[in-house]
């Protein structure tokens, strides 16, 4: 086997190394389930957001506004549980339901 010279051991070393960073930024990127969990509890929140302002007129502050001001003690399943509770009579959820589900089958 013929040695590498300079410059062919310095192309393997960079090649080396720009895989191991596309490989690493693909796992830090990859989503994680907290991330989906707090992705549904915003999308909930916002749909009833955005269902206030069609119908009652009330100006919505935005999710994490909400989220800070009004459910700041609460885990994620527990503000989806009220919002589902005070809400699911009046606000279509089933698509933020299906999507966080689908979601949380391919993490795994």
């Amino acid at each position: 086997m013929k040695r590498l010279n300079g410059w062919q051991r310095l192309w393997v070393v960079l090649s080396i190394i720009y895989l191991l960073v596309v490989v690493g930024s693909t796992f830090a990127l990859f989503p994680k389930a907290s991330e989906v969990s707090n992705a549904r509890v915003y999308d909930s929140i916002n749909a009833v957001g955005r269902f206030r302002e069609a119908n009652e007129g009330s100006r919505f502050q935005g999710a994490y506004t909400v989220r800070a001001d009004d459910y700041f003690d609460l885990s994620d399943e527990q503000i989806i549980k009220r919002l589902h509770e005070k809400w699911g009579d009046k606000v279509d959820f089933t698509k933020i339901e299906l999507e966080y589900k689908q979601k949380m089958q391919n993490l795994s």
